[in-house]
């Protein structure tokens, strides 16, 4: 019997956490600002991990094993990334 009364108490204590778990990125200001906003920082990184596995394999399997030139094999790498995040910021503009 007082193992139910344990669970129904960590119950009501996770029913009184569980609001301020939920909103904690709105309580998380600078100045009146909300610093992040966890959908689309998730949606970025997401998309970051998908596109860097691709440019890998791209650059790995397609132009390493077919160029005698392994040098520009990092360059590839950052350009890819580098033309990501700046399409990426160009996207996000309002004009």
């Amino acid at each position: 019997m007082s193992g139910l009364t344990i669970v129904e108490k960590g119950a009501a204590a996770m029913q009184e956490i569980l609001p301020a778990i939920e909103n904690w990125e709105d309580q998380i200001r600078f100045l009146g600002i909300k610093l992040i906003n966890v959908e689309d920082f998730t949606h970025l990184v997401v998309r970051f991990i998908l596109n860097t596995a691709l440019i890998f394999i791209a650059v790995h399997f397609i132009y390493a094993k077919n160029s005698r030139r392994k040098d520009f094999y990092f360059s590839y790498l950052a350009i890819g990334v580098i033309i990501f995040l700046l399409s990426t910021l160009l996207n996000s503009v309002k004009l």
